[in-house]
């Protein structure tokens, strides 16, 4: 599963992007503490980033973020945080 939506708030875009946590050397990773700890046992994951307008990254340095056990989790949860970092 992956789910990704650019959103404008202010002058700033941002990339909202949700995925299933399926790399296995990125889960070792994680699971040793060089990477992202708060992912360990939860298989989905949000993150944002500050983006340009076309959806290219600027710095994969994350804004937010929010980690999931369910696909359905990480749906409602990809939702919330579009709407969280959307237009106002």
């Amino acid at each position: 599963m992956k789910i990704s939506k650019v959103v404008k708030k202010g002058k700033k875009w941002f990339f909202i992007d949700t995925c299933q946590l399926t790399n296995d050397i990125g889960n070792m990773i994680d699971e040793v503490g060089f990477g992202n700890d708060d992912a360990v046992a939860f298989e989905y994951e949000t993150m944002v980033f500050e983006c340009d307008k076309d959806g290219k990254v600027k710095s994969w340095v994350d804004l937010d973020k929010r980690n999931y056990r369910t696909e359905s989790e990480a749906k409602r949860g990809h939702k919330k945080m579009v709407k969280k970092w959307g237009q106002e």
